[in-house]
Formats: structure tokens, sequence, C-alpha cells
């Protein structure tokens, strides 16, 4: 009869060890993409947030006061800076002569991704119509 011998073979242990390390890396990498995400997804939230006021401080000025063409003023391209640097914000107002006759307003904000990819945009749109305040 031959003896049962107890206990791991030194093979077994470096099999186990192999196999948590292979699960630790996976595990990382999916930590470490999950992060990514995140952020970018903070980020975009931002540029969506820094967008929507933008349109609120267009929105609220009178009908005379809205001007053809890009708005060049130096607390909206403030909003985005504070929240998201090296981002723009470019106002952009339409008019359109013809009936109903309104001002489209175009808000864009160009913010980095942070992860070397190219820089992504968020665009708001929206109609204002003499006579009706928002």
């Amino acid at each position: 009869m031959t003896a049962r011998r107890s206990g791991f073979l030194l093979i077994e242990l470096v099999l186990a060890s192999a196999l948590l390390a292979i699960v630790f890396a996976v595990c990382t990498r999916m930590i470490v993409a999950t992060a990514a995400m995140r952020r970018s997804t903070e980020r975009q939230q931002a540029a969506i947030q820094v967008a929507s006021n933008a349109m609120e401080r267009v929105q609220a000025r009178p009908w005379n006061e809205l001007p053809d063409g890009a708005i060049e003023e130096s607390a909206l391209a403030e909003l985005g800076a504070g929240v998201l640097p090296g981002s723009t914000v470019d106002v952009v107002l339409d008019r359109s002569d013809t009936p109903p006759s309104g001002v489209k307003i175009t808000v864009s904000v160009t913010f980095p991704t942070g992860s070397g990819d190219p820089p992504r945009t968020v665009e708001l749109v929206a109609w204002r119509h003499p006579g009706r305040q928002p």
C-alpha cells in the first residue's frame, strides 16, 4: 500500500497563485476602466450644466437685446472655465424672418476628455419668439 500524503503540492500552490494573479489583474483593469468612464460622465454632466446655465442667461435677456450671430461675453466663457478647465462656450443666435419669427439659440460647450481622446461637444438648441418670455 502506498501512503497518501496530505497537504498541497508545490504545483498546486503555483497554479493557485497564478490564478489569483490573473483574477487580480482583471479586477484592477475593470476598476480603472470604470473610474475613467465615471470621470467622462462627470465631465459630460458638467458640460450639460454649463450649457444649460448659458442658455438660461441668453433666454433671460429682453427680446430687443438679442443680437444676431455669436455672443462674445466673458461671463459665458467663465461659466465653463470654473467647472471644466480648458472648455469653450459658444453661443450663436440665428434670426428667422419667416413666420413665426424667432431666434434659434444654439449653445455649444466643447470640453477636453482628459484621456487623450479628442475634445467632446455638448450642444443645446432652443427657439425664442418675440413677445413670449421664458
